[in-house]
């Protein structure tokens, strides 16, 4: 699907960056880059 956006206002950019955001926070390699920095954190 494609929603048009305006540059002018930020709204492409706002709804990129929330789409990019949300897919971040449910991919399994996010998930184990911040396992492996929590551990180096305690380190």
């Amino acid at each position: 699907m494609f929603v048009a956006g305006s540059a002018y206002d930020g709204t492409g950019i706002k709804l990129g960056i929330d789409w990019l955001v949300e897919e971040m926070g449910k991919s399994r390699r996010t998930e184990a880059l911040r396992a492996r920095t929590d551990t180096y954190a305690k380190i």
